[in-house]
């Protein structure tokens, strides 16, 4: 249940493809994070830092090629 009301953030995190993306995701998520329980937002920093990590390495392979 408490995921619930995180979803649709975590879906954004899991669906951005850049950067640039992501930080506008967590831009958003700033804005709202007092609504959030630590639960959740632990969830959400955790998901947005694991995809940060994931874009980085994909865009720094990119640029080698």
């Amino acid at each position: 249940e408490e995921m619930q009301g995180i979803s649709s953030y975590l879906e954004r995190i899991l669906n951005a493809t850049t950067l640039e993306t992501l930080e506008g995701v967590g831009n958003h998520i700033k804005e709202a994070s007092l609504d959030f329980t630590a639960l959740q937002t632990d969830k959400l920093r955790t998901a947005y830092k694991n995809k940060k990590d994931s874009l980085t390495v994909k865009e720094k392979t990119e640029e080698k090629n």
